[in-house]
């Protein structure tokens, strides 16, 4: 089974949605302020960001995507997608 950290969907903000479901799928008790505190940031920011409202910085999708277990060449992918 490919995680989604595999999937390396095109940008980082679709990566972030299917890694939330994942993890709600894992523990239907899982949600997005949980998702938020395990990120570090704020909920309302992690929502704008799922909503499209909000673009990571290329320092944002750096922190999330380590914390996450991105291997360095995925986060770059993600960085150079955030820039575009």
């Amino acid at each position: 089974q490919q995680s989604s950290a595999d999937a390396t969907p095109v940008d980082f903000r679709r990566f972030l949605q299917s890694e939330l479901v994942r993890r709600c799928k894992q523990n239907p008790r899982y949600s997005q302020r949980a998702f938020s505190q395990f990120l570090n940031v704020e909920n309302s920011w992690l929502s704008k960001v799922l909503r499209g409202e909000r673009i990571p910085s290329a320092a944002s999708v750096e922190r999330l995507g380590l914390r996450l277990g991105l291997t360095p060449n995925q986060i770059e992918t993600y960085k150079r997608a955030t820039r575009s």
